[in-house]
């Protein structure tokens, strides 16, 4: 099988599974191992996780600008209760436990993207998370403390087979955030966290013509994939039925560590 063909059948994964709450760092490790893929392995990740951020770009255009356009106002308490501002305040404070966690165990998250069986572990914990979504309740309102527990989990999804997607909204709806803001919130949080790590790690790889168009091939049908699932996701959360998704990450989780 050619490494572009390859390329292209893992940005397919990663947009199907960068925004259901089943990990695709998960799902991009398996098929990895099947590839038997071991050249360039983060970089090619990078680059997938970039076409699957580049789609929330696209969904979520309209809450992007209004945080642009209230960056001006960060710090000016009059206008902390516009949409714009409280988003960049909620989202920077967020990003911070990723951040300081990402930075000190770096090689360490990293070595875990070599373990099939360390994935599936994850996954049965992703599942159980997610099965606690069901006794949720909406009953708080948002503060920027809570931002931070949520960047807490966030952090932990760094590993493969924690999903982000699915730790930190049910990490909102365990707060008490309404559905339709922790689906928000959820996807607008990994814009800096993923941004961040994708430009060091394509800066630190050697980029050479051979390995451009799988590169390119990977990041667009990420990106094409990651925009379909992200508005098939969306009224699933809505709806209150991401736990069930668990039953996929445990069958997925069990799988794994028996066949692996």
């Amino acid at each position: 099988m050619s490494q572009v063909f390859q390329a292209i059948i893992l940005g397919i994964v990663q947009g199907l599974t960068e925004f259901f709450p089943i990990s695709s760092s998960a799902h991009l490790v398996i098929f990895q191992h099947f590839f038997s893929i071991k050249k360039n392995v983060l970089l090619l990740d990078a680059v997938l996780h970039a076409g699957t951020l580049m789609a929330i770009v696209f969904v979520f255009w309209k809450e992007i600008l209004e945080i642009l356009k209230g960056i001006p106002f960060i710090f000016n308490r009059k206008a902390r209760d516009m949409e714009g501002v409280k988003l960049f305040h909620l989202i920077f404070i967020g990003t911070i436990p990723t951040a300081i966690i990402g930075f000190l165990f770096k090689k360490e998250v990293e070595s875990t993207f070599l373990s099939p069986k360390l994935t599936g572990v994850f996954l049965l914990i992703t599942s159980l998370i997610l099965f606690l979504t069901k006794f949720t309740r909406e009953k708080s309102e948002v503060r920027i403390a809570h931002a931070f527990i949520i960047g807490i989990f966030q952090a932990f999804a760094l590993l493969p087979g924690i999903s982000r997607s699915g730790v930190t909204i049910a990490s909102a709806l365990a707060i008490g955030w309404k559905k339709e803001f922790a689906f928000k919130f959820s996807f607008l949080l990994s814009v800096p966290a993923v941004l961040g790590a994708n430009i060091l790690e394509i800066f630190n790889s050697e980029l050479s013509s051979s390995n451009l168009l799988i590169l390119i091939s990977g990041f667009t049908f990420s990106l094409i994939f990651g925009c379909i699932s992200l508005k098939i996701f969306s009224p699933i959360v809505k709806k209150g039925k991401l736990y069930l998704f668990s039953i996929y990450c445990l069958f997925t989780g069990l799988g794994i560590l028996i066949f692996l």
